[in-house]
């Protein structure tokens, strides 16, 4: 059996991304920080983002992000909290509220039937108005046609589950999901 350092780059990074932290959130982002910079000076890479997510129920309740240092020097942050999750528990992958910590701003998440984020809103207490940030259309296979406010983000979207930028998929679970060719990786 293989082990996941041989798979590759992007499967080396997935794993360390999506691992499941279990209450030690400190020193689980110590060892996401170790080994991320192990993989960094492997390919030559000078800085990281590292993401490390705290999940509860099966959902993405807590990131934490930062950056790892690589093969030439440079600086290494640990990472702190940036996102906090609300989800509904009645409901599968739906998605109340994203609060981006470092900006103390709440995003409201409006989803469709199949729990695609399709809007997200913000409500300014002081003058009672509730304003969409982004509004985001998607294909039938989950590209992402078109959004009108591209420098508001959510890490969540079609469908309700995570899509990582970097490379393009869709994490289904067990499964990633690339929209481009409409089938899994």
């Amino acid at each position: 059996m293989r082990s996941r350092r041989s798979r590759g780059y992007r499967q080396e990074t997935w794993c360390a991304c999506r691992r499941r932290v279990q209450g030690k959130v400190a020193l689980a982002a110590v060892e996401e920080d170790r080994t991320l910079a192990q993989l960094a000076s492997r390919f030559g890479i000078y800085a990281t983002q590292v993401s490390v997510y705290v999940y509860d129920r099966g959902q993405i309740a807590l990131q934490f992000a930062g950056t790892t240092a690589g093969s030439v020097g440079g600086q290494s942050s640990s990472p702190a909290l940036s996102h906090r999750y609300l989800w509904n528990a009645q409901a599968i992958d739906h998605l109340f509220a994203d609060e981006n910590v470092a900006d103390a701003e709440v995003l409201y998440a409006l989803t469709d039937h199949q729990g695609s984020v399709r809007d997200l809103v913000s409500y300014d207490a002081q003058n009672d108005v509730t304003t969409i940030e982004n509004h985001r259309v998607y294909d039938s296979y989950g590209n992402l046609a078109s959004e009108t406010g591209p420098a508001v983000d959510c890490l969540l979207g079609y469908t309700g589950r995570q899509f990582d930028e970097a490379s393009g998929l869709q994490n289904n679970l067990n499964r990633w999901y690339d929209p481009k060719v409409s089938h899994p990786t």
